[in-house]
C-alpha cells in the first residue's frame, strides 16, 4: 500500500469582528486606528481596491510587539475582496490571552504595498482601597 503526504495548513485567527464599511478605495489603505490608546478594543480601518484581471490580492494584517514578533493574526485571507473594511481587536493575542500594556505595531501587508501603525494598549488594573 502507498501513502502520499498530506499537508494540512490551518490558520488560528484570533477573534475580531469584521465587517464591511464601503466601496472599494483606489489603492491598499489602512488608517491609525481607534481609540489609540486604547483598553478593550480598537477598531482599524483599511481598504482593498478593486482588481481588475485575475484573483484578488493576498491581504494580511498582523499585531506585532518591540521584538517585531506576531502576536495576532488579523487577517490573513487571499483573494480578499475588494471594499473598505473595518475590524474590531479585542487586545487578545493568538492563543487568546489579553496582551500586556506597552505598544504594538498594526502592520497591513499585501504583495507589493505594505503599511505601519502605532498602537498602546493599556490594561485595566484593579486598585484596592
Amino acid at each position: 500500500m502507498r501513502y502520499l503526504p498530506v499537508i494540512v495548513l490551518i490558520f488560528f485567527l484570533t477573534s475580531c469582528e469584521q465587517s464591511v464599511i464601503g466601496e472599494p478605495p483606489k489603492t491598499f489603505t489602512m488608517e491609525q486606528n481607534f481609540p489609540n490608546p486604547f483598553t478593550d478594543t480598537t477598531v482599524i480601518l483599511y481598504g482593498v481596491p478593486a482588481v481588475t484581471s485575475g484573483s484578488g490580492p493576498w491581504v494580511r494584517i498582523e499585531v506585532k510587539d518591540r521584538f517585531n514578533q506576531t502576536i495576532a493574526t488579523l487577517v490573513n485571507r487571499y483573494n480578499h475582496d475588494a471594499g473598505q473594511f473595518r475590524i474590531v481587536w479585542n487586545g487578545k493575542d493568538n492563543n487568546y490571552s489579553t496582551v500586556q500594556s506597552g505598544i504594538y505595531y498594526i502592520e497591513l501587508q499585501e504583495a507589493i504595498f505594505g503599511k505601519t501603525e502605532v498602537t498602546v494598549h493599556i490594561r485595566k488594573v484593579a486598585v484596592k482601597q
